[in-house]
């Protein structure tokens, strides 16, 4: 019997789980990001017959019970109970949180970004640069009306000291004269009622929601800005061929993306893209072909291929 076949055959027997830093499934934590990658990535795994359950942190204590565990490190720290036969880390975010103990816990670790992938190894620690991943089954070309000029979805994380994002406080730093429109979180009483069209958007209506706009904004953490860590969203939007503008990341100008640096850079660009729609399109399709492979899928294989080269 093919000894691949008998492999992946034991894979398929063994308890998986991905453990995510979500506080639970309830509702109200809808808009948290983690909990889309996560249930992204599941869909990923189960096209290669491993059959794994998400864990939201109300539930880490339950991750005793499996064969495999992957980690979604975000927010918090998970050290995984030590008799868990295979433990794998994939860091998409908060490099700054890290802890020698913590990345030691793991049999094996995948980063987000490459330039923080070269700084662990400087310090001789094992790691394999492994890129955040678009979805490529929810996030297609769109033939949508242009209803927006520009648009930014995401939560203002900083608002209870009043301040905004950065790249939306870079907006406000120039006269608006185009059609902006925010969703999110915590934006009321940060920014004038008129541009935000909502708390919350359904994930699976993101795709007509961003191609209703001739710019989707995308903004950074700022350790994730620091260290190099380039979201997801960033492919999402590659896949569906929809222009964006990003503050710069280490790493994004491998993907021809557009980035701004400062209020007056970003004021600028917005300006000459509306005014250049042929030009929107054009480097909408070159970012699309540099990104189209940084996919759930393909990650997916890249750590089924180490969990068989583990248990082959």
């Amino acid at each position: 019997m093919n000894k691949s076949f008998n492999v992946n055959k034991k894979i398929n027997r063994l308890k998986s789980a991905i453990s995510i830093c979500v506080p639970s499934n309830q509702r109200q934590f809808d808009n948290w990001g983690d909990k889309y990658y996560a249930l992204s990535f599941q869909k990923a795994l189960r096209s290669h017959s491993i059959n794994t359950d998400i864990l939201y942190m109300d539930e880490w204590q339950k991750a005793t019970n499996y064969d495999i565990l992957i980690n979604i490190r975000g927010l918090k720290a998970f050290s995984p109970p030590k008799h868990i036969p295979l433990k794998i880390l994939w860091q998409i975010n908060h490099p700054e949180l890290n802890t020698i103990e913590e990345l030691s816990s793991y049999d094996k670790l995948f980063i987000a970004s490459e330039y923080y992938t070269e700084i662990l190894q400087k310090n001789l620690i094992t790691a394999e640069f492994l890129p955040q991943a678009g979805d490529e089954h929810n996030f297609s070309e769109q033939k949508t009306n242009k209803e927006f000029d520009v648009l930014f979805v995401g939560n203002n994380h900083n608002a209870q000291s009043g301040a905004k994002r950065k790249i939306v406080e870079d907006l406000f730093k120039n006269t608006i004269d185009f059609n902006l429109k925010i969703v999110g979180a915590s934006w009321h009483n940060i920014i004038p009622e008129q541009y935000i069209l909502s708390d919350f958007v359904e994930w699976k209506d993101l795709p007509n929601l961003y191609s209703s706009a001739k710019i989707v904004l995308n903004n950074h953490q700022d350790t994730m800005a620091k260290f190099g860590f380039i979201n997801n969203r960033c492919f999402d939007l590659a896949l569906m061929k929809q222009f964006q503008i990003s503050d710069y990341v280490p790493g994004i100008e491998k993907y021809n993306m557009i980035t701004c640096q400062e209020p007056l850079d970003l004021h600028n660009k917005i300006k000459y893209y509306l005014q250049n729609e042929d030009e929107r399109h054009r480097q909408a399709k070159i970012t699309y072909l540099l990104a189209k492979e940084e996919t759930f899928a393909n990650r997916a294989v890249t750590i089924f291929n180490y969990i068989k080269g583990k248990l082959g």
